[in-house]
C-alpha cells in the first residue's frame, strides 16, 4: 500500500490489512483497484430498494395454500 492516496495524494488514510481508506476523497483502495465509496453506497441503495420492491409485490400476490 501506498502512503499517500493515489488519486488525491492524501495522506489522510485509514488502513487496514489489505485496504485504505482515504478521507479527503472518498475512495477505498485495495491491492487490485480503487473503488469511490460514493459508488459502493448507491449501490448498496439500489440493492435494498430493490429487496424493499420484491418483498411489497410478494406481499400484494395472492397466497395458495395447498390442499
Amino acid at each position: 500500500m501506498n502512503s499517500c492516496c493515489s488519486i488525491c495524494s492524501s495522506a489522510n488514510q485509514v488502513t487496514f490489512d489489505s485496504a485504505a481508506v482515504c478521507m479527503d476523497c472518498a475512495t477505498v483502495t485495495t491491492s487490485f483497484a480503487t473503488f469511490p465509496v460514493g459508488l459502493m453506497v448507491l449501490a448498496g441503495t439500489v440493492v435494498a430498494l430493490g429487496i424493499m420492491a420484491f418483498k411489497k409485490i410478494r406481499s400484494m400476490l395472492p397466497v395458495k395454500l395447498a390442499a
